[in-house]
């Protein structure tokens, strides 16, 4: 599943492109971030389980997008970037790769503005649902 994600916004022409996206990060495996460009930290929260009986729920995964202040202070930017980010994890419905099937996607909404002081960016995340299998 993680790597669905992570190859699905890694390798999107749009978010390079029109959003300015330089890079894709995973939340806990980098030391440096960049202060040249718009960058995204995907972040993999608790699984969240509906039913005991069950024993299978979505993840929730959250999608950060981090711009280094000294490009700006506008978080409609931040926004539309987060809504193309939307587009491509609603696009993974159905996926799948040699590991893992992403069978649903639910956007849970947008965080609050917010400043990280430690990366000195501008931040906003978008919260997801992600419901996934093991294929095999």
């Amino acid at each position: 599943m993680r790597s669905l994600i992570y190859t699905a916004l890694a390798e999107d022409a749009a978010l390079a492109d029109n959003f300015h996206v330089g890079k894709v990060l995973v939340n806990n495996q980098f030391t440096e971030v960049p202060h040249d460009r718009k960058f995204l930290v995907i972040k993999y929260n608790n699984q969240v389980l509906r039913s005991r009986g069950f024993g299978r729920g979505p993840v929730e995964v959250q999608v950060w997008c981090h711009v280094p202040v000294e490009l700006g202070r506008d978080y409609v930017n931040i926004e539309n970037t987060l809504h193309e980010v939307k587009i491509i994890m609603f696009a993974l419905a159905d996926e799948a790769d040699a590991e893992w099937r992403i069978t649903d996607v639910r956007f849970n909404g947008l965080s609050g503005d917010l400043h990280d002081e430690g990366f000195g960016t501008l931040v906003k995340h978008a919260s997801f649902e992600v419901l996934a299998h093991r294929v095999g």
